[in-house]
């Protein structure tokens, strides 16, 4: 894979993720920002609580879990990638903290914490990476390091995407075409199939009290700056996948449309433009 798919795909150059470069995920988090900000404070998150940003990336939501525990809490930022980690950790040098702030490399899948530990698990567009297995692995861990009566919180996409104007079942048959293959995108299509069942997994692994809601992160046009540039990444990642997928011909005209820049700023700048991306918040209680 060259330097240019490379980049369209947003590669973590340490992991090889695709869609977590940070500057992909700036820009995604700075599209959604008010939608991610109304989901994490729906939460709970209480004063002097120790809350683990479970997979933080670069840190986005560091901060505002920080304001929530306030100076009394703890707050502690884990990725698997260390050049996430390195850039999260630059951005929180010199910046006023209400709460103490943590980062460190890790796993997800063995935590680094003592049994009972901690009061909240944030975990953000992430679940999407696991295989069915590794889901399970994290759900014990997460359950192993909270306190009885601590919380875990999943936010993760869902597949049902819309795009107006272009085909009603466009991002349904994509999602299931890559998740028969073995490219960069496969693992997130399966688990994008998976997030409307995280109610499930949450009771399944011993959690309790367990809700899930929905909620659709609505662009319409006129897009801003930032909205125009998160979804022509979107769109030029999911493009990127579909040689030899064998989508319906009207499905394939669209993609093949967005192979040419003019035609790409065509559809962004409809005056009727609208994309819809669902993200599914899921949160459950380790029994007391």
């Amino acid at each position: 894979m060259n330097d240019d798919e490379n980049r369209i795909l947003g590669l973590d150059p340490t992991t090889g993720i695709a869609m977590v470069d940070v500057e992909w995920l700036d820009i995604h988090f700075e599209a959604c920002v008010s939608e991610y900000r109304a989901m994490l404070n729906k939460i709970g998150i209480q004063r002097g609580w120790s809350v683990l940003d479970a997979a933080c990336g670069p840190g986005h939501f560091l901060e505002w879990i920080g304001e929530l525990v306030g100076e009394n809490g703890n707050v502690i930022g884990l990725d698997l990638s260390q050049h996430l980690v390195d850039i999260a950790l630059e951005r929180q040098i010199n910046k006023p903290q209400d709460g103490y702030i943590k980062l460190q490399q890790g796993d997800i899948r063995n935590l680094p914490f003592e049994n009972t530990s901690l009061d909240l698990i944030w975990f953000a567009n992430t679940a999407q990476y696991l295989s069915d297995d590794e889901l399970n692995s994290v759900l014990a861990e997460f359950f192993r390091v909270l306190k009885p009566g601590g919380i875990v919180a999943i936010k993760d996409v869902d597949l049902d995407h819309r795009i107006h104007p272009g085909p009603v079942f466009l991002f349904a048959h994509l999602f299931d075409r890559i998740s028969k293959l073995d490219v960069p995108l496969s693992l997130t299509a399966r688990g994008f199939q998976r997030t409307y069942l995280l109610r499930r997994w949450l009771e399944k692994a011993g959690f309790v009290d367990v809700t899930q809601e929905t909620y659709n992160i609505d662009h319409w046009a006129p897009l801003s700056d930032v909205k125009q540039a998160w979804i022509t990444n979107v769109l030029k990642v999911f493009r990127s996948t579909t040689n030899n997928l064998n989508l319906p011909g009207i499905e394939m005209d669209f993609w093949e449309r967005l192979q040419d820049p003019i035609e790409m700023q065509k559809i962004i700048n409809n005056p009727e433009f609208y994309y819809r991306e669902p993200n599914t918040v899921a949160i459950g209680t380790r029994p007391r």
